[in-house]
């Protein structure tokens, strides 16, 4: 009878260990999680590797270092997290084979980043990387003879800045400078004259949420000022019906993220220059420099933490090509910043069509310790199902009139941006 008494109460006392153990568990994860939602990731990072060192069922906190290594751009640490990971759960696979498709695809090693492509389901870009090897071709090849550094008057700076360029040698066309697009963008009728080769259409996302089939494609070389660049991949878009953020030029091309981001680049707003300087080039610093760390998101969403009005800090999307304007949001920060459209609505156009706009007034916009006042915003643009689709909180898109009197360089390397004044 007493062995039977002690032995429920060693179950019991057991129960009551285990219990607290699973509920502190679940605790932590949900922890970790908020964190992650918020944007604070090195403080999320900590979390998961506690609970990674604490349980055997690792697999989705592996992943999720992975993801944390991805938007700080530390690709080795992302090859060695997924090494790591054994997913056995389909959610997790094809989490794990979407980190290694954007691992790869960053780090221009586009066979690799084809076959994670196509078991996504992205067969169209998985054609165009895989057509990379079977032609013997290098994605985004410079010769060395070229120089270190290409300084590319703009066109026009306002309401977007624009340069020319040539695709495959041909004749001068006109193409915006957008943070916010990722590939380059040729339209049809420039991938038609330049043969541009071409390997089927995907659906992507455009400002307002609105949809539209982009064309996977290459083309044999791209001259920005004094510099070639050999085999580039690009999307192919109509973009002739973006004429109005060009002060009405005709334009036939939009530089993105993907392909600036091959350079140490800097938007020069006040000197009215796109300068390309190669990643090995010497740093430069100016006097009245800001730094502003950022992590990258997807293959060209820059973030960084930044606040409107009184609210909080939030993660922002560097995207430069809303013309002429200064910010978007969705509605929860408005909502947090105290501001309310006015006035009645209009259309504008975006990537994906046309899209209805409210203007809203904003007092006061941060990114570090810079700050400008008294800015135009718009409500609309924001695609809705940006602010929470990456797991994280996006809290608005910071654009072209916050950085206009800076010069900006985008640094991926050392995975940061430096502002600096001059005077016009």
């Amino acid at each position: 009878m007493l062995r039977r008494f002690c032995g429920l109460m060693c179950v019991t006392w057991m129960a009551c260990f285990l219990i607290p153990s699973v509920l502190f568990a679940q605790t932590d994860a949900k922890m970790a999680d908020a964190l992650y939602f918020e944007g604070k990731f090195v403080q999320a990072e900590k979390a998961y590797r506690q609970l990674v060192a604490k349980h055997a069922d690792k697999q989705k906190y592996l992943l999720r270092l992975a993801e944390i290594a991805l938007l700080q751009n530390k690709l080795k640490t992302v090859k060695q997290l997924c090494d790591q990971a054994k997913p056995v759960k389909q959610a997790d696979i094809k989490k794990r084979n979407r980190i290694h498709a954007e691992m790869y695809y960053r780090l221009n090693q586009f066979d690799q980043a084809s076959a994670y492509f196509a078991k996504l389901g992205r067969h169209a870009k998985a054609k165009k990387l895989a057509s990379f090897k079977r032609q013997k071709l290098t994605p985004y090849s410079i010769d060395q003879q070229q120089p270190e550094t290409t300084t590319i008057k703009f066109e026009r700076t306002d309401p977007l800045p624009v340069v020319a360029i040539r695709v495959n040698g041909g004749k001068k066309i006109f193409a915006i400078i957008d943070t916010g697009g990722s590939e380059l963008i040729i339209s049809p009728e420039i991938a038609k004259s330049a043969k541009a080769t071409t390997f089927g259409s995907e659906q992507s996302m455009f400002a307002g949420g609105k949809k539209m089939a982009v064309v996977q494609g290459r083309i044999d070389s791209l001259t920005m000022g004094e510099l070639t660049v050999k085999h580039v991949p690009v999307h192919i878009l109509p973009t002739r019906r973006f004429a109005a953020a060009a002060g009405g030029m005709k334009i036939d091309a939009v530089i993105g993220t993907v392909l600036l981001k091959q350079f140490r680049f800097t938007i020069d707003y006040p000197g009215q220059s796109l300068i390309l300087t190669r990643p090995s080039a010497k740093r430069k610093t100016a006097n009245d420099q800001i730094d502003i760390p950022f992590y990258l998101g997807s293959d060209h969403l820059v973030l960084t933490w930044g606040s409107v009005n009184k609210s909080k800090s939030m993660l922002f999307f560097v995207d430069t090509g809303l013309a002429g304007q200064a910010f978007t949001c969705p509605k929860s920060t408005l909502d947090q910043a105290g501001i309310k459209p006015a006035g009645p609505k209009f259309q504008g156009m975006g990537g994906g069509g046309k899209i209805d706009i409210q203007l809203f007034t904003v007092d006061s916009l941060k990114l570090g310790s810079a700050e400008k006042n008294k800015l135009t915003g718009l409500f609309g643009p924001f695609p809705e199902s940006l602010e929470k689709s990456m797991g994280f909180r996006i809290g608005g898109l910071i654009s072209h009139a916050f950085f206009r009197d800076y010069s900006v360089t985008f640094d991926f390397q050392a995975m940061k941006m430096m502002l600096s004044r001059k005077k016009r």
